[in-house]
């Protein structure tokens, strides 16, 4: 599955980015290079689903693709797909429910705090009903530590029902995948008497890659997610472990800050001032915002003739490069504009399903 993902954002970068930029997309890196890519590239699905890949291992990866003659490198220093990996791509993009389940963009930061409240509840709750009251959290964040404690209390001699009716919820839901993906799920949860598998024990019992693994529970985790969201009566257990902030915008905390200034009305480079950035700093959290709020005001920063302008171009010479874009433009439309317009234009034809509550 992995090798899959990678020749798929290989096949969709079309020579125009880097390595780096398919590694930075794939552990969510919060620039505005790599949140632009993921929306004009239609690479959002890919984004932060796998925040512990390290850079060795990805490069090992990469080089392991060259190998099998699915990949090549170009003296321009970027990575193209090949015929060969072309036709592996197809085949396994059919065959493979699962990557159509990813929703990175607006899942990457949510999916490992429903993952870790599972994995916590269900260890908590299948000793305490059998009377175990010493074992160690299979969880080390505080955080989720915290909010079971709390969780524990609300629902204080409900315990066995709740269990029970948690149970029945990831059970319909694990019955809609593959019985491999929902093996690869439920393989590394921990109960009484039962210790999960690690990542490396889960890929080894499957004959996969660790990344694999990695991929498939990000997967699982994605279309859990969303169909308990959008069919909130029929999942009212597990609704509970889903964060609060899941239909919110997916911006990052620095971008929010400056949407609320924006929407006081306050010029940008009062904001820049006020929060002490550079200026282009806050025109990049501009560019995040208009990627994903259907009410943003572009008319307000570019003109209706310039807007066309950036679009004709864009499409003449058939390239996202905005060095290529601008030097086909008159002397006054900077990259800012080009930026916005991109911004604007990729979010009409591909809407998101969220709405602003900030």
């Amino acid at each position: 599955m992995f090798h899959t993902i990678l020749l798929d954002s290989f096949q969709k970068i079309q020579m125009e980015r880097s390595d780096s930029a398919i590694f930075h997309l794939l552990t969510g890196k919060k620039s505005s290079q790599t949140v632009q890519d993921a929306n004009t590239l239609n690479l959002k699905n890919y984004f932060g689903i796998y925040k512990t890949l390290k850079r060795k291992d990805f490069d090992k990866e990469i080089l392991y693709l060259m190998k099998l003659g699915f990949i090549k490198s170009n003296p321009h220093n970027t990575t193209f797909i090949t015929n060969k990996g072309i036709t592996f791509l197809q085949h396994h993009m059919e065959n493979n429910k699962g990557l159509h389940w990813l929703s990175g963009y607006h899942l990457h930061q949510m999916a490992p705090v429903f993952w870790s409240r599972i994995q916590l509840f269900i260890q908590t709750a299948s000793n305490v009903t059998r009377g175990n009251n010493r074992f160690v959290p299979i969880v080390d964040q505080e955080l989720t530590i915290q909010w079971m404690k709390q969780f524990f209390v609300q629902y204080k001699g409900q315990l066995d029902v709740i269990f029970n009716d948690m149970y029945e919820e990831l059970c319909n839901l694990l019955s809609k995948q593959p019985s491999q993906q929902a093996s690869i799920f439920v393989s590394q949860l921990t109960g009484f008497n039962k210790i999960g598998l690690s990542k490396f024990q889960t890929a080894d019992r499957f004959q996969m890659t660790k990344h694999d693994v990695e991929m498939y529970t990000q997967s699982t985790l994605h279309f859990m997610m969303n169909q308990i969201y959008e069919k909130k009566g029929q999942y009212k257990r597990l609704l509970d472990f889903i964060p609060n902030d899941f239909h919110k915008l997916p911006l990052t905390e620095s971008a929010k800050q400056t949407l609320r200034f924006l929407n006081s009305g306050i010029p940008l480079n009062t904001i820049a001032k006020k929060r002490r950035l550079k200026l282009n700093t806050v025109l990049d959290h501009v560019i995040e915002i208009a990627f994903v709020d259907p009410r943003f005001p572009i008319r307000k920063y570019v003109s209706e003739e310039v807007e066309q302008q950036i679009l004709e171009v864009t499409e003449k010479l058939d390239t996202k490069r905005l060095k290529t874009i601008k030097e086909h433009l008159p002397e006054h439309v900077d990259y800012f504009a080009i930026r916005l317009v991109h911004a604007i234009h990729f979010r009409s034809s591909n809407p998101t399903k969220e709405l602003p509550t900030i």
